[in-house]
């Protein structure tokens, strides 16, 4: 599964909105599925560059903010999944191969989010808006 956030700080729903809350730039996870939301055993992680989305910041209000958010999550998040993706094609070793190197995520206890309310995911938004710095929106090593 390919997640949009860095697990295990960022579980469950909406982890495009949550990793902006809880680490303050958007991430990605692909780890072997299990019963446990978010649980399975880790290949990779990785951390993004908060893209600048000036242009959406004319768009930014309640009336616009289920569009705002259809158009974030049909762009940015399959876009960190597809970054993801190609990271994992990418390597030099076989995808058979990651997945029986896949280790635990930590022990530290985390509880899945849910998914966020519209008022809350607008806030978060005009924050990540008017306060993303311009920069390339490229792959951090962890």
């Amino acid at each position: 599964h390919i997640h949009p956030g860095v697990v295990p700080q960022v579980r469950g729903s909406d982890g495009l909105y949550w990793s902006l809350v809880a680490r303050g730039q958007p991430g990605a996870s692909c780890f072997v599925m299990s019963p446990g939301i978010d649980e399975g055993e880790l290949l990779s992680r990785a951390d993004f560059y908060n893209p600048d989305l000036f242009m959406l910041k004319s768009y930014c209000s309640a009336e616009n903010e289920a569009l705002l958010y259809d158009v974030l999550m049909h762009s940015i998040d399959p876009h960190l999944r597809g970054q993801m993706l190609v990271s994992l094609l990418d390597s030099s070793r076989s995808l058979q191969e990651q997945i029986s190197s896949a280790r635990p995520q930590s022990e530290a206890p985390s509880f899945p989010y849910l998914a966020m309310a519209p008022a809350l995911r607008l806030a978060v938004l005009k924050r990540w808006l008017y306060c993303a710095k311009a920069s390339p929106y490229q792959k951090l090593a962890i």
